[in-house]
């Protein structure tokens, strides 16, 4: 179960629940993030652009291995 807060409410949600079906009810994405959004301290940089691009890579593979992205599937025909 994959616990989520709305302000003082916190709702258990199933592992196989679409992302969907969470806008339905919330109307609007719920985004979980792996790493912080923001710097921890005045030593952190911001992200480089590899950095950013690799973010941006990961969470599409998470969301396709997860399900709630459609796979990019190739189909080759031999001949």
């Amino acid at each position: 179960m994959q616990a989520i807060n709305t302000g003082p409410v916190t709702e258990l949600i199933a592992p196989e629940t679409k992302v969907a079906d969470l806008i339905r009810k919330y109307g609007k994405a719920i985004v979980w993030r792996s790493r912080p959004a923001t710097r921890r301290s005045v030593e952190d940089k911001p992200m480089s652009v590899q950095q950013s691009m690799n973010a941006r890579r990961e969470a599409e593979y998470v969301a396709r291995r997860n399900g709630q992205k459609e796979a990019l599937i190739q189909i080759w025909e031999a001949r």
